[in-house]
């Protein structure tokens, strides 16, 4: 089996052959896979596969799509490594210098500084200007709401 088989080659840190496997993948798949392997296992090798990718890879979709991959897996399935929460956050952030407009990634940019570990790696300011922006051009966004309703909270 494939899922089997990108998993060998992963722990076995055989990262081109698993990239040779993995881009015939789509993307939300690839994210299903990766990220349910790295949560099953809990080994940092997925992270560093999903590095190795973002480091050889040319297409911006595709770029944008590893660094999501990339912050899931610091922040859900491997957060007890040191400095997990910051590499998350820096993931998303790269992944909206690729495609500054599009609103889903400053969302997974609020989700992520959900975590309390995240607090200390984004300002309050920076984030309150976030969740602004997006509720500027989508004011049903959930998670920009409630992250804004959170800052004042504890502002008082």
């Amino acid at each position: 089996m494939e899922r089997e088989k990108i998993k060998k080659l992963i722990l076995e840190k055989n990262f081109e052959s698993a990239r040779e496997l993995i881009l015939k993948i789509e993307s939300k798949e690839l994210s299903k896979l990766i990220g349910g392997l790295s949560n099953e296992t809990g080994h940092k090798n997925f992270y560093k596969f999903i590095d190795y990718l973002i480091k050889t890879e040319k297409s911006k979709k595709r770029l944008i799509g590893y660094h999501l991959i990339a912050s899931v897996i610091l922040s859900i399935d491997i957060p007890h490594l040191f400095y997990s929460f910051r590499k998350a956050i820096y993931h998303v952030k790269e992944a909206i210098k690729l495609e500054p407009k599009d609103l889903s990634l400053k969302e997974h940019l609020l989700f992520v500084y959900e975590s309390p570990d995240a607090k200390d790696f984004l300002s309050k300011k920076e984030v309150k200007k976030i969740a602004n922006e997006i509720l500027d051009k989508n004011q049903d966004s959930y998670i920009a709401k409630t992250t804004l309703k959170d800052l004042e909270k504890y502002e008082k």
